[in-house]
């Protein structure tokens, strides 16, 4: 190859690459100092394909500054456009590999981002129906009622919570602290009252005060038998002490204290100990959680000419068996405005209620 054909390739690789790079903005490249113009008749392209079609034209070449001579220029003509042949087609294959590769990428871009949006789209739709499908339940109907079996039960028309996932009989037995519990009546044969019984831990209370009448030593509130049939009778110390029915008898300081500890604690009974109703409306609501139902009765002060009924509706208190002194014994008792159950002495003149254990 003589020098003229080695120029005219470097040249025309010159000035295909150059023109691959600028061909999108549609300029126009020179040469500098050899003043070489080339020009395309014509860059066609395709967007939906992944080629480029480039086509050089046979333009002369003029004016070039070079030592060679116009003669030599046109021996090598035929060689100079074989080579211009060769260095057109690296061109197109060039060309149409780039955008070739570039569309190829962007298929598999797109691609994955389609599948990854078709993945998001499931796993929102599937999250979002969960929650709808585990959230829903069956329940079931007790009278007008509806209520879910998984933690209730139906019982004629009402409906009951079961007791540490059990169901039991209303009418037999309680709740009391996740464990099934059995109350029930029983009737003093003295006077054929009847009387609710309710096991609490492993104690069985009276679940109202006695309302038996001795020949002495006893008193309704206000002298009213109405009274009576509501909170019981009061009872000096000494006639409370043998007040109970047989198979009964009257609790000592001990068994009350057995009693508040396994409600939760004196601040805790004297809520879990009173009764729903009855109470003054300002105090402490009472939840009556192991049916124990405390009242307030109130009580009658006999001591040294000093003679009264006071708090009914305000107070309860109870004797005890334990003895404070010769004089003096204690009770337990639960106010409308106190937070917790309480114990003190009092003379044993004085009248309070009595509540029931049995043997």
């Amino acid at each position: 190859m003589n020098l003229f054909s080695q120029k005219m390739t470097m040249l025309l690789g010159l000035a295909a690459l150059s023109f691959s790079l600028f061909a999108c903005d549609g300029d126009s490249s020179s040469g500098g100092d050899d003043n070489t113009e080339l020009s395309s008749s014509s860059i066609e392209a395709d967007d939906s394909s992944s080629s480029s079609e480039i086509t050089l034209s046979s333009s002369s070449l003029k004016d070039i500054s070079d030592p060679l001579s116009s003669s030599s220029l046109q021996e090598n003509s035929s060689s100079s456009t074989e080579n211009t042949s060769g260095s057109s087609s690296a061109v197109e294959s060039s060309s149409s590999t780039v955008p070739e590769s570039s569309s190829s990428g962007e298929e598999v871009s797109s691609s994955s981002v389609i599948e990854e949006s078709s993945s998001s789209s499931l796993e929102l739709s599937s999250s979002g129906k969960e929650p709808e499908s585990s959230s829903s339940s069956v329940n079931n109907i007790c009278g007008s009622q509806e209520y879910d079996p998984t933690t209730k039960f139906c019982v004629g028309n009402n409906v009951y919570d079961k007791c540490g996932g059990m169901e039991f009989n209303p009418a037999e037995e309680r709740c009391s602290a996740g464990k099934v519990k059995k109350y029930g009546t029983f009737t003093d044969s003295r006077d054929g009252q009847i009387y609710k019984w309710v096991e609490i831990g492993a104690q069985t209370w009276m679940a109202e005060n006695l309302n038996y009448t001795s020949a002495s030593g006893s008193w309704c509130y206000d002298n009213l038998e109405s009274y009576c049939n509501k909170y019981g009778h009061f009872y000096d110390w000494n006639t409370a002490m043998a007040a109970c029915p047989a198979g009964w008898h009257l609790p000592n300081n001990e068994e009350w204290t057995t009693l508040v500890d396994f409600v939760g604690g004196e601040n805790a009974a004297v809520v879990k100990l009173k009764a729903k109703t009855g109470w003054n409306v300002s105090g402490t609501t009472g939840t009556d959680d192991y049916g124990f139902s405390a009242l307030p009765g109130g009580q009658y002060q006999n001591y040294n000419n000093i003679h009264g009924f006071y708090d009914a509706v305000m107070n309860a208190n109870w004797w005890t068996a334990t003895q404070y002194d010769s004089s003096s014994a204690y009770r337990r008792y639960l106010f409308t405005a106190a937070d917790n159950v309480g114990e003190s002495s009092r003379y044993k003149s004085y009248g309070f209620s009595v509540r029931c254990i049995k043997d």
